[in-house]
């Protein structure tokens, strides 16, 4: 056998294996298909399809799992297979592939990262450090935190994989404890920061290609790698994160992460609704891997911190200004006071820069702002006089104050420099600092977006993934309308997640006619979900017999979710007859008389081929006889069908059971986390005021919090609903509000594609 890259042998190997069986296949007469073998052996068709694959063949994980194809296959060949020998095989695959991992590997000895801000620790105040000498880092305080995170380092050092994720809020020390104690661990180990071309895209890469034994992955904001609205990427890498820590053969590998507090609520929350739970593989990752960081400083730290401000500029100047009273002193360090001081002083082209960049990012756009999408949102924010009188240069006057630096670090804002110049990155984009998103995010969350930001959104991105998690923020605060003309932009651009999400927005808001007519357009797709929602929403517009013909075209070519899909709809409108009928034309659209073998298993075979045959002969008006002829040789041919038909119930069944069993687990998890208290609190506020009559009072606090994404549409319903009996709870959250809180009139597709391209065409600017 020749060599190769590890797993060519193994699949050499294999590919004879199976071209053997197929032969032996064909000359018994019988069909074969590798998915066929696949499911015959209990294995996920994407992981055998992965050993197969001519690029770059995967090493089966699971000597087990490889025994399982191995056996399908020789038993169709009708050889005797040798474990031994596929063992052999299998462990000199993986040995190579282990040997390939490292040489492959992009990270570098620890000793080698000297500059711990290209890992992103903050830089600190200056203070005259510079001056005397002293190191770039503030003399290091150890707090109670250091030692939780020392114990996982030497969890990991002794051979146990590890993970590790300081949570905490911004600028309060995160990346520098995690900087800290990697320098305490043993060269022979290597880091890595995975971040190009993408933080999720470049860990999910290496996951794939392995990660050597001895390594510390770097994941400063972890959320960048888990949390990804516009795609399931993120839950991928925490799949295949979970998978790396519990295989302790391809340890050990340390992973530190920071965390703010409110993303790690975010992965770590159970879901609020049954079947909309975005994050199951992070929440279960990031379980008990939590190291809490506070944000002050107190105790035995403040004291060690006074000691070592007798040598520090940098901590006397903390210790003095903060000590007294919030002991907020890394954010200090950071230069955070500043920052938030030049950001409330600001002028007023200098100040709208800074709010339109922070609205930006709190709907969820991505942390580097292109200038003319900055530009344009902050001139779109001011009156019509105002923006007239400026003088031409008034965006670069605004930015000069926000990129002015703050006791020596970066001011509101920083210049993102490109690291590779192309045309397409060739603009200048700029981030808001930690600090002043978070705090300034949190002061202007009550407050509605300005009425031209869908405007300026529309007009400027085109890059998917933002569009959806600026589409999600939107639909979180109640805004479908505005929401549904980005998913629109989004889908148009070739988006299939886009088309299910705008779908399910226009059949909520009354159109389902526009939702079916949206997952048309994406017919070409390959996607197994066309054919679901299609069906879905073809029966939801009342094209009953359309969607039928979807469920069967699908049903034929092995995709079974449309069937499932629909079948859950004529159980919730109780039509029983409808859904045997379905059944019938699935097994059998010449003779769906057939459909009675199932349901009518319990008599003799004869009596019940009897009836079936009768039934035929008399609809096609041929003799008994020869209708029972044709019945017998249409069972022989529906026979797969059948089976398919029995696996898709199972499968229904098995789906219904999770859902209760997520419900139930819902209603059993009566933990209050401080989303959840917020939200009660609001609630009990409204409330409150609702029983004083202090209606417009109680509005007004509903649209504020709809605004901040606190609460949702149904609290509104329920609001207008005791106002008036005659306003139905869905049909207002199917609408949703307009920019002031306004309920919107009623919308359909058409008035979606109208606005989002008046946009698009620059008239709403």
């Amino acid at each position: 056998m020749s060599g190769g890259a590890p797993g060519e042998i193994l699949q050499e190997e294999l590919r004879s294996l199976e071209r053997r069986a197929q032969a032996a296949q064909k000359v018994r007469g019988r069909a074969w298909t590798r998915n066929t073998a696949t499911q015959m052996s209990g294995l996920a068709k994407q992981t055998v399809s992965g050993w197969f694959s001519k690029s770059r063949p995967r090493v089966p994980a699971d000597s087990d799992e490889l025994w399982k194809l191995v056996t399908t296959y020789s038993h169709w060949a009708n050889e005797k297979a040798s474990r031994k020998y596929w063992n052999d095989l299998w462990g000199v695959a993986q040995r190579a592939t282990l040997v390939d991992r490292k040489l492959s590997s992009p990270s570098r000895r620890i000793s080698e990262w000297t500059d711990p801000f290209s890992l992103e620790v903050h830089r600190s105040i200056d203070s005259g450090a510079e001056a005397l000498g002293l190191p770039a880092l503030p003399t290091y305080v150890r707090r109670p935190h250091d030692d939780e995170l020392d114990a996982r380092i030497a969890r990991a050092e002794a051979g146990q994989n590890t993970l590790a994720i300081l949570v905490g809020e911004s600028s309060t020390g995160k990346t520098r404890a995690c900087w800290e104690a990697v320098q305490k661990i043993s060269a022979s180990w290597t880091l890595w920061h995975p971040i190009y071309p993408g933080h999720a895209e470049a860990l999910m890469a290496a996951l794939e290609d392995g990660i050597p034994p001895r390594t510390v992955l770097w994941l400063n904001e972890t959320q960048l790698y888990l949390q990804t609205p516009a795609s399931n990427l993120g839950e991928r890498v925490a799949a295949g994160l979970r998978e790396l820590m519990r295989r302790s053969e391809l340890g050990p590998i340390l992973i530190l992460g920071t965390i703010w507090t409110e993303n790690w609520d975010n992965l770590t929350r159970p879901p609020q609704q049954s079947g909309s739970d975005s994050h199951t593989q992070a929440r279960s990752l990031l379980g008990n891997a939590g190291i809490p960081v506070p944000s002050s400083f107190f105790g035995e730290a403040l004291e060690d911190l006074k000691s070592s401000a007798n040598s520090d500029p940098r901590l006397l100047a903390a210790y003095t200004n903060v000590a007294d009273t919030s002991a907020r002193i890394a954010q200090f360090l950071a230069g955070a006071p500043a920052i938030m001081e030049r950001y409330q002083n600001a002028p007023f082209v200098a100040r709208s820069i800074l709010e339109s960049a922070i609205d930006l990012r709190r709907m969820g756009y991505t942390q580097k702002i292109p200038g003319p999408l900055l530009a344009d949102m902050a001139g779109a924010t001011m009156e019509t006089d105002i923006f007239d009188s400026l003088p031409s240069d008034w965006f670069e006057d605004g930015l000069d104050y926000a990129l002015a630096k703050c006791v020596g670090t970066p001011g509101p804002i920083s210049r993102v420099r490109a690291r590779r110049i192309s045309a397409k990155n060739n603009e200048a984009t700029y981030r808001v600092a930690d600090y002043l998103e978070q705090t300034g995010g949190e002061s202007r969350r009550f407050l509605p977006l300005h009425p031209k930001f869908l405007d300026v959104v529309i007009a400027h991105v085109d890059q998917v993934d933002q569009l959806k998690s600026i589409a999600s923020a939107l639909e979180h605060r109640g805004r479908q309308f505005w929401a549904a003309q980005l998913y629109l932009r989004a889908c148009d651009l070739g988006d299939f997640e886009s088309s299910l999400a705008l779908a399910a927005i226009l059949s909520f808001a009354g159109d389902p006619a526009g939702a079916a007519q949206t997952m048309r357009i994406q017919c070409g797709s390959s996607d197994p979900r066309y054919g679901e929602f299609l069906a879905f929403y073809l029966h939801r517009s009342g094209q009953v017999e359309a969607a039928e013909e979807v469920c069967i075209s699908e049903f034929n070519r092995g995709n079974l979710r449309p069937l499932l899909r629909l079948k859950e709809a004529y159980e919730l409108a109780d039509t029983d007859t409808r859904i045997d009928d379905l059944h019938a034309k699935v097994i059998s659209s010449k003779y769906p008389e057939i459909f009675k073998f199932i349901t009518e298993a319990q008599e003799e075979f004869h009596t019940t081929l009897h009836k079936v045959s009768t039934l035929v002969a008399n609809r096609l008006r041929i003799t008994r006889e020869h209708a029972e002829l044709q019945v017998l040789e249409e069972i022989d041919l529906a026979l797969p069908r059948i089976k398919s038909l029995s696996e898709a119930m199972d499968l229904h069944t098995r789906e219904m059971q999770d859902s209760v069993r997520r419900l139930r687990s819902l209603v059993e998890d009566s933990s209050e986390d401080e989303r959840r208290r917020e939200v009660k609190e609001m609630r009990a506020r409204i409330s409150l005021l609702e029983q004083a009559g202090e209606i417009e009072t109680a509005r007004k606090l509903i649209t504020d919090g709809l605004n901040a994404g606190i609460i949702g549409l149904e609290t509104l319903g329920s609001h207008l609903s005791l106002q008036d009996e005659s306003n139905h709870i869905e049909y207002i959250e199917g609408r949703g509000i307009d920019w002031d809180g306004a309920l919107n009139q009623p919308w359909k597709l058409s008035d979606v594609r109208r606005a989002c391209y008046k946009s698009l065409r620059g008239e709403g600017l």
